[in-house]
Parts: structure tokens; C-alpha cells; sequence
């Protein structure tokens, strides 16, 4: 019974530290390994299911259910989490790139950092011109891809 409970707690420890990874990381090597895991948990949860069922042992098929049920849900949190993040990077940029022509239009000119309009979040790259007439604004996606808008063309373009 205590080593049943052990592991089921050591099983709860793992799935929460993942959660934790996926709120934390959502960069797209951090999504690889942490897929990477969720399908090993899997695995070893689809061989205890195997397993159990040739052993007919229910409280050991508890302990399978959890092992495939769990990583599927941390998988689709993790999935939930990247959408929601990228949402919110692309909302705060377009946010800053409205208080950049909003202070543009007020002052004559872009300003020379984005501490001027109140922007700290060092997630942002911002990038202005000698003549502060012109800017580039870009943020990484996924940490393989990155997000850049140039007040010349007025355009999003995604690249690599």
C-alpha cells in the first residue's frame, strides 16, 4: 500500500514539475523535450496497461490509466499554453507598435528606446533608425521563429 502510494505520488510529482516546464518554457526545443517526456511516460504507461491486463490487477491498472491519462493532459495544457502565449506576444506587440506611432505622431520623431513609452518587457527588440524617422519591432515566437514589423512597409513578417 505505501509503495503503491509512493509511486502514484513520484507520478503526481513528475506530472506537476511538467506542468510547471510547459508554463514556464514554451520555446520550441523546450515543446521537443517536453514532448519527448510526455510520449515516454506514455509509453511506460501503455506497457503497465499491457501489462495489467495479463495480470488482471485493477489496482495496477489505476496506476496505468493515470500514466497514459496524465501525459495526454499535460500535453493538451501544453498545447493550450503555447496558443495562448503566442496570442498574447502578438496582442502586446501590436500594443507597442500603437504607442510607438502614437508617440511618433505626438513628438515628430520614433523614440530612441521603448523605455520612453513605458515598455520594459525585454522580450521585444526595437530597433530605430539614426534619423528616428523609421523602426523595426520583433519578438521571438518559439524560439526557433521570430516575429518582426517594419514601420517602412507596415507588414508582420514570420521568419526562422
Amino acid at each position: 500500500m505505501i509503495n503503491e502510494r509512493k509511486r502514484e505520488g513520484i507520478l503526481l510529482i513528475s506530472v506537476i514539475v511538467l506542468c510547471g516546464i510547459t508554463l514556464g518554457h514554451a520555446e520550441l526545443f523546450s515543446f521537443f523535450k517536453i514532448v519527448f517526456l510526455l510520449f515516454v511516460l506514455l509509453v511506460i504507461g501503455m506497457v503497465l496497461f499491457v501489462y495489467n491486463l495479463t495480470k488482471e490487477s485493477a489496482k495496477r491498472s489505476g496506476l496505468a490509466n493515470k500514466m497514459i491519462g496524465l501525459p495526454l493532459l499535460c500535453f493538451i495544457l501544453m498545447l493550450f499554453t503555447s496558443t495562448v502565449k503566442k496570442s498574447w506576444d502578438k496582442k502586446k506587440a501590436l500594443q507597442i507598435v500603437t504607442e510607438l506611432n502614437d508617440y511618433q505622431s505626438t513628438n515628430g520623431v520614433y523614440p530612441v528606446a521603448l523605455q520612453a513609452i513605458g515598455e520594459l518587457d525585454e522580450a521585444y527588440v526595437y530597433i530605430v533608425d539614426s534619423t528616428q524617422t523609421s523602426f523595426v519591432l520583433h519578438y521571438s515566437v518559439d524560439g526557433w521563429h521570430y516575429c518582426k514589423y517594419s514601420s517602412k512597409t507596415k507588414v508582420w513578417i514570420v521568419n526562422d
